[in-house]
């Protein structure tokens, strides 16, 4: 165990945070070994699992009982990722098991039910082992909004909850926000369709040029990072800018907007502190 800024991390990507405030981190899939991290809410940074051998982490949930979900890959050769892929989930005891293959789990809801991407559907798989299709339809791709199985989705990557039981993912080239209501209904909260431009800006007239993370506060606002900044998105649409500069590239500390270097995966804990992947480092954003 070290502390703070004692501590080292290598492929620092994907962050997740627990009830009491623990941050937990998996190593990104270019960067070996692939491990599992806590770093407590006094610092103390923990290492759980020091090496998951042929599996590299891309993605890390947590549910109200604790249980890890980790989304995998195979082996990392240079510029993609092979197969196999799938969920990985750590229980409390420390047991592996492998309960999603080629899906990705997206969030864990306050009832333990849990939601995942297989392929262009989104599943919910409840406690009791029963499992419906929330919205999409398997093998259409488009950026249909609507109820269930009316609405389609492109390439779904990441998602997060809110306290009133509405999902949020990240779809289409890593740069549109979707919703789906707790009774399936799909709508495009923010962002267009065309890739690469990096707009503040109401509803679907606002860009996003490549999400990498994405968390929601007790309030119902959105964060994502996306390039050099963070991006708040509030339950209405409204998209803004709160945090770095596009062309910084560069952790700068103090009074915001401040600087981000690459931000990657964020958390936020119950005081509405925002944590961010940041260019080797965990840093801490008090709005």
């Amino acid at each position: 165990m070290v502390r703070g800024g004692a501590a080292q991390f290598l492929g620092l990507e994907h962050l997740a945070i627990d009830s009491s405030d623990n941050l937990y981190t998996v190593t990104a899939p270019y960067a070996k070994p692939s491990s599992l991290r806590r770093i407590s809410s006094t610092g103390v940074v923990t290492t759980l699992i020091k090496d998951f051998g042929d599996k590299f982490g891309a993605g890390i949930v947590l549910d109200p009982l604790h249980n890890i979900y980790i989304n995998y890959t195979g082996a990392y050769c240079g510029h993609f990722c092979v197969l196999p892929w799938g969920v990985m989930k750590i229980d409390s005891s420390g047991v592996m098991t492998f309960p999603f293959s080629y899906m990705k789990y997206l969030a864990a809801d306050r009832m333990g039910n849990s939601y995942v991407a297989d392929g262009t559907v989104i599943k919910k798989f409840s406690p009791d082992g029963s499992v419906i299709v929330l919205a999409g339809t398997s093998g259409v791709k488009g950026f249909a909004d609507g109820p269930g199985n009316m609405a389609s989705f492109y390439k779904i990557s990441k998602g997060a909850l809110d306290a009133f039981g509405n999902l949020y993912v990240v779809d289409g080239g890593e740069n549109i926000i979707r919703k789906i209501s707790a009774s399936g209904v799909v709508t495009t909260l923010a962002g267009g369709v065309v890739v690469g431009s990096v707009v503040d800006g109401f509803g679907t007239s606002a860009g996003f040029k490549f999400i990498k993370g994405i968390a929601v506060d007790a309030s119902g606002n959105i964060y994502v990072t996306d390039i050099d900044t963070i991006r708040k998105i509030t339950p209405a649409g409204l998209v803004t800018t709160i945090v770095g500069k596009l062309g910084t590239d560069l952790n700068i500390l103090g009074s915001l907007p401040g600087g981000l270097s690459d931000p990657r995966g964020l958390a936020i804990d119950s005081y509405g502190v925002i944590f961010v992947c940041s260019g080797g480092v965990i840093l801490k954003i008090q709005l």
